[in-house]
């Protein structure tokens, strides 16, 4: 267990950005710093439990956090970058 008796489960999610939201950032991103050339965004999920889960409640954790656009491991890296 770490601080507190607490263990930190630290989980990656899906992609948090839709293509066309993912390149209006990389726009904005570009009015500020011009040599950007790509940009990402994925949701991290912290869970803090007492102790190891179940394979019920593990299940459970994945369904719960089984949201938001697919990963289609795209990123917004246009050609002209």
């Amino acid at each position: 267990m770490g601080l507190l008796g607490y263990a930190m489960l630290i989980i990656p999610g899906r992609v948090a950005l839709r293509a066309a939201k993912q390149l209006r950032a990389l726009t904005k991103g570009r009015a500020v710093c011009p040599g950007l050339r790509g940009l990402t965004a994925q949701w991290i999920h912290l869970v803090a439990t007492e102790r190891p889960l179940t394979p019920a409640e593990a299940a459970q954790l994945d369904a719960m956090l089984a949201y938001g656009p697919i990963d289609e491991g795209l990123s917004v890296y246009p050609a002209n970058s």
